[in-house]
């Protein structure tokens, strides 16, 4: 009888293992997956940044001025746009892909890089824009 219940013990304990290993490794992977979508979205938004500080920071100093700019675009990166006073890129995520924009002060024109990686940009003044070259 004494053996009975050491082996009902033994399985109950194993079994209270096995849920609460389950649990966390649930847990690892949603965390994993969540911090790679917030990365992500924290190096558009960082590049997207540089690019707007550029422009309105070349437009501001005049016709001629340039300025190189360093940015890193994340996996999944499907695409630049830049129009009127707005840039941004098409960005891949779990949930599909998903445009991530900002407005400058300034009118702008040109061509961004639309895969991901590191990229060098050339942000010059001219003609009443801010013209963005290096896509």
């Amino acid at each position: 009888m004494i053996l009975n219940k050491k082996g009902q013990s033994s399985v109950e304990y194993l079994t209270t293992v096995g849920v609460i290993l389950t649990f966390v490794a649930i847990l690892a992977g949603y965390a994993t997956v969540n911090y790679g979508e917030s990365t992500k979205f924290a190096q558009v938004n960082t590049s997207l940044s540089k690019l707007k500080n550029s422009a309105e920071s070349v437009y501001a100093f005049g016709p001629g001025n340039r300025e190189k700019v360093r940015i890193v675009l994340p996996t999944g990166t499907t695409g630049s746009n830049v129009q009127g006073n707005t840039i941004s890129f098409d960005i891949g995520f779990i949930g599909g892909i998903q445009t991530v924009d900002t407005q400058i002060d300034v009118n702008v024109s040109g061509v961004l890089p639309s895969s991901d990686g590191i990229h060098f940009v050339l942000v010059e003044a001219m003609d009443g824009n801010a013209v963005f070259s290096g896509g």
